[in-house]
């Protein structure tokens, strides 16, 4: 899996399905391949709402958006790496194209990351802080920190 936000945007959906279909025919020979393309549109209400009640840790504004994610699955283990690299390129140029476009969002939605995305960076600088000081009243030890072996943890975040 792999993700990535934006506004809608056609020119968005447009680099997605190219850059898919490319690496489709480059992945031709991996053997169960499934690619599957998946836009989970989020309404400006959804935000309005959680900010009516104390406001939301993601850094969101309240505008309408989209999360974006991709899912991969395949039957040999030796392809993981091919496959991988394609899931890579093509969020890498739905992602281009939203930044080019002034559509892109730096948010990641912390269901669809992959292992090598940062959801909580994502959340931006005050959020997280404002996170930590949640979870030092709550756990001054940091026992869910340090007793988890992964996920999105406050203190492995890249911010």
């Amino acid at each position: 899996m792999r993700t990535m936000t934006s506004l809608p945007s056609l020119e968005v959906y447009q680099a997605a399905q190219r850059t898919r279909l490319e690496q489709d025919e480059i992945l031709k020979n991996v053997q169960g391949l499934n690619i599957q393309m998946t836009i989970q549109p989020m309404s400006s209400s959804t935000i309005k709402s959680s900010d009516a009640r104390g406001g939301n840790p993601l850094g969101l504004k309240a505008q309408g958006h989209q999360w974006f994610l991709i899912l991969a699955d395949w039957t040999i283990a030796e392809d993981e790496a091919r496959v991988r690299e394609a899931v890579r390129k093509i969020v890498g140029a739905t992602e281009d194209t939203a930044k080019k476009n002034g559509m892109y969002i730096p948010f990641k939605y912390s269901n669809y990351f992959a292992p090598d995305q940062d959801p909580l960076a994502s959340y931006g600088t005050e959020n997280i802080q404002k996170l930590q000081e949640i979870a030092l009243q709550y756990d001054p030890d940091g026992v869910f920190q340090k007793l988890q072996n992964g996920g999105w943890l406050l203190s492995r975040t890249g911010v």
